[in-house]
């Protein structure tokens, strides 16, 4: 995984050079859009063992009052904007 990193940042680094002035500035979006990306998957991810762990039950209490809370705020979510659940 180092080894992908080291040669995207090299690659990163080269687009910089050859893109100009505008090069930094398409760096900087492309690595917020890569961290925004990894945020959005590490809560998928929370998410799915937060319903692995409720289904095997799991939680701890304080888990899982917590997961309550959530399906209820989603399903009034869902409620509110006319969505149905899949």
């Amino acid at each position: 995984m180092s080894w992908l990193g080291l040669l995207f940042g090299a690659g990163i680094a080269a687009l910089g050079l050859f893109a100009g002035p505008y090069g930094v500035a398409l760096c900087i979006v492309i690595l917020f859009a890569m961290v925004f990306d990894m945020n959005r998957r590490s809560r998928e991810i929370h998410t799915d063992l937060q319903k692995i762990k409720n289904k095997w039950h799991l939680l701890t209490p304080e888990e899982e009052e917590r997961y309550i809370i959530e399906e209820e705020l989603e399903a009034y979510e869902r409620k509110r904007n006319g969505e149905k659940r899949t």
